[in-house]
């Protein structure tokens, strides 16, 4: 969704993803999420192949994947004025 902001930040070793989803109102924002793909550069952050897990660090959500995969693209589900901090760990 070109309206999602992502920033990608590499710090040592790991790797931190923040979404924001700046659409709607913050006073009337709509509950139900909906899906957005997420879709990184691998080789451009240094994540290379194999199981990686997104950990959401403001909640307990946890996103196991595939470098493949997240390089093709996973969904994940943001609500109005919503973010996300995930760290992608190596598994």
């Amino acid at each position: 969704d070109p309206q999602i902001e992502v920033v990608a930040q590499k710090v040592n070793k790991s790797t931190l993803i923040y979404l924001f989803n700046p659409q709607g109102n913050f006073w009337q924002s709509k509950d139900s999420a909906q899906p957005v793909i997420l879709s990184l550069n691998c080789k451009k952050l240094g994540i290379k192949g194999g199981k990686v897990q997104l950990q959401e660090l403001f909640t307990d959500e946890v996103i196991k994947t595939k470098v493949k995969d997240l390089s093709q693209g996973i969904a994940v589900y943001l609500k109005e004025m919503e973010s996300k901090l995930y760290l992608i760990e190596k598994k």
